[in-house]
């Protein structure tokens, strides 16, 4: 009896020690070199104390007085799992808005030169200026890069993105003498995330609003996928204060199955009622934890990147933590009612393309999954004279995945579209 109770202490204080340096493997990949060594050699100790713990925990009296059947017991790969996964999870739990690495605790001075430096390589998804626009009571967060005078450029992201995925293209903008604007949609990044039924003219009006309020003058667009198509509606809807489109991809299922022009009231009532329904019994809390979960995520993104080595941590936690705030689960529900059932056909990419008149470059990547090959040869077909560059070796998102060469394409069209 008194042998077991001594294994059961051993075993909750290595336990203990290994929970308390899951935060200091963290704090070693950003300490001085003798701070980082001596937190190395207590993850070192906390290690060893968990395989001592695990050997004991095999013991002859341990297994005597066992109640679990042996299939139940912990191997060594549970045990290195147990110990690994969490650190991993703490990692992708990690939140920015603040600049810290470690939690909500203020960034070291020493870790300034290495994120410049993070940040110079766009390795990081943190660029310019940070402020808060408020659209009809919700905070909408506004990044801002480049000399006050210089021509506005509005990037918008895509879906379940935010702001900081342009992470390698504002500053390159930003240096050939733009004044880059970037905006988190709401209900997506750090903007709020209310339950409102949204599709892309909600967004536009954002995006709009933003150009009334900070900018005042016309402006460029760049749009990844959903962000294209708000772009496309912003110019649409209000041509004198959209300049130049770029879409990077236009992404949208209509222009696979356009949606009829009139539908018949009974198809009209019961996609209504779809729509009230699915907001109460789809699990949208539980869609959201699986998709905040970094391996899962990081199986969506690399579907997504044909460059997978540019799916690294901050762009995993760029993607996760908007999924975890409180909003997230009905703001999802708003979106999804919004973009599958309350869309009228104007609202959608082909009646869309057919009303722009400004200048508009289209972009996508030769291996995009997500925006088929199908879907450029519609835009082809509805605008043959939108000129059309294809990006060898990207998918869905090359303006992260190559960004020199696409920075390279968008900004030649845009010196050929505006000579002066």
């Amino acid at each position: 009896m008194v042998a077991t109770w001594r294994a059961i202490q051993l075993a909750e204080s290595s336990r203990r020690r290994a929970a308390s340096t899951r935060r200091g493997f963290l704090r070693c990949m950003v300490m001085p070199s003798q701070q980082a060594a001596s937190s190395r050699a207590q993850l070192s100790m906390a290690v060893t104390l968990r395989m001592g713990a695990s050997s004991l925990n095999n013991s002859p009296v341990a297994k005597a007085n066992s109640s679990e059947s042996p299939s139940r017991r912990d191997s060594p790969l549970r045990s290195l799992a147990r110990l690994t996964f969490p650190v991993l999870d703490a990692a992708a739990r990690v939140p920015s808005t603040n600049g810290s690495l470690l939690g909500s605790q203020p960034r070291p001075p020493f870790c300034t030169p290495l994120l410049n430096t993070m940040a110079a390589a766009g390795e990081t998804t943190d660029w310019g200026k940070i402020s808060v626009l408020h659209w009809q009571g919700q905070p909408l967060q506004v990044r801002r890069l480049g000399q006050d005078g210089n021509p506005p450029l509005v990037l918008i992201h895509g879906f379940a993105a935010a702001a900081g995925h342009w992470r390698a293209n504002a500053p390159a903008f930003a240096a050939a003498g733009w004044r880059v604007y970037g905006l988190d949609l709401l209900g997506f990044g750090a903007s709020g995330q209310p339950f409102l039924v949204q599709d892309n003219r909600t967004w536009a009006q954002q995006v709009l609003h933003l150009i009334e309020q900070r900018i005042r003058e016309p402006v460029v667009i760049v749009g990844h996928s959903l962000g294209a198509l708000v772009g496309l509606t912003a110019a649409v809807d209000r041509p004198e204060l959209v300049k130049a489109l770029v879409l990077a991809p236009l992404q949208d299922p209509a222009l696979l199955k356009p949606l009829p022009r009139r539908r018949r009231p009974l198809c009209r009532r019961w996609q209504r009622l779809l729509t009230i329904l699915q907001r109460w019994l789809v699990p949208w809390p539980l869609i959201l934890w699986l998709f905040s979960r970094p391996w899962l995520l990081g199986l969506g993104l690399r579907a997504a990147y044909h460059q997978r080595h540019r799916v690294d941590p901050p762009l995993l936690r760029l993607f996760a933590r908007p999924c975890r705030r409180p909003g997230a689960a009905g703001s999802l529900a708003g979106m999804t009612m919004g973009m599958m059932a309350a869309r009228p056909p104007q609202a959608t990419a082909p009646e869309l393309s057919r009303r722009i008149t400004c200048p508009v470059l289209a972009l996508r990547g030769r291996e995009d999954r997500l925006a088929p090959p199908a879907m450029a040869q519609a835009v082809a077909r509805l605008r043959p004279d939108w000129p059309l560059q294809v990006l060898e070796g990207c998918g869905h998102c090359p303006h992260d995945e190559d960004p020199k060469r696409f920075n390279g394409m968008v900004l030649a069209w845009l010196r050929e579209t505006f000579p002066a």
